[in-house]
């Protein structure tokens, strides 16, 4: 797939539009072309190039592209290993967050409202609050998510009150946070619309967090992170 590969998808837009100004694609090896998991699409994009005129050279290869029986065996067997290379490697990567999560730690991405990511030491030792787009610095370090701002908290409880047991709906909900000058705290850091980014943004990644910690997420966890976190 080209879904992220912006200069494969404009360099075969070029080639296929007749408004490339060379005559051959230098490419390190194989592998680079792309490690599809079906190697027909390699061979796909390969052939449109040849098809226009411009042949494609892999440089580090010990056989040329010459559509000889040898090469093109070649070619077809480095395809399957780079694309079972990028699926085993897809494998590790998987398991190695998966662990992670079975551990209690956090393996990526922002934090929900109300809450904050904290650095910790591999023996759970905390050191510091990371900071938004923040990393750590060691790999043995990890991440947890507490509590946020008493704001934040109190905002999290008022809307769990308002959904569950005065059911309101989430544009009434909005509606209340904006009279109250809550503001969502995105991007632009200004007031969301009615029942989209404040209300919606707030209660979905409350309440998802909170449903697949009660459905364990398939790694056997027990308790309730949104309970231990925001209380009843």
């Amino acid at each position: 797939m080209l879904k992220r590969r912006d200069g494969l998808r404009q360099l075969l837009n070029d080639v296929v539009g007749g408004v490339a100004n060379y005559k051959a694609i230098l490419v390190y090896d194989v592998s680079r072309w792309g490690r599809f998991q079906d190697a027909d699409e390699a061979a796909h994009y390969e052939f449109l190039c040849k098809t226009a005129g411009i042949y494609v050279h892999y440089c580090a290869e010990l056989f040329a592209n010459d559509n000889s029986l040898s090469s093109t065996i070649m070619k077809a067997l480095k395809r399957v290993m780079a694309g079972e290379y990028s699926r085993e490697l897809s494998v590790k990567v998987n398991a190695g967050s998966k662990r992670v999560s079975q551990n209690g730690f956090r393996t990526g991405g922002s934090p929900g409202y109300g809450l904050r990511r904290l650095l910790v030491s591999a023996n759970r030792d905390p050191k510091c609050l990371l900071s938004r787009c923040e990393k750590k610095s060691l790999q043995s370090d990890r991440v947890i998510l507490v509590p946020g701002p008493d704001h934040e908290v109190r905002c999290v409880r008022d809307i769990f009150r308002m959904f569950t047991e005065e059911q309101k709906w989430p544009a009434a909900i909005a509606a209340e946070l904006r009279r109250n000058g809550i503001s969502y705290g995105g991007k632009r850091g200004q007031l969301g619309t009615p029942g989209r980014s404040t209300a919606f943004s707030k209660i979905r990644s409350t309440v998802v967090a909170a449903s697949l910690d009660r459905a364990h997420i398939g790694f056997g966890r027990t308790g309730s992170l949104i309970t231990g976190v925001f209380g009843q």
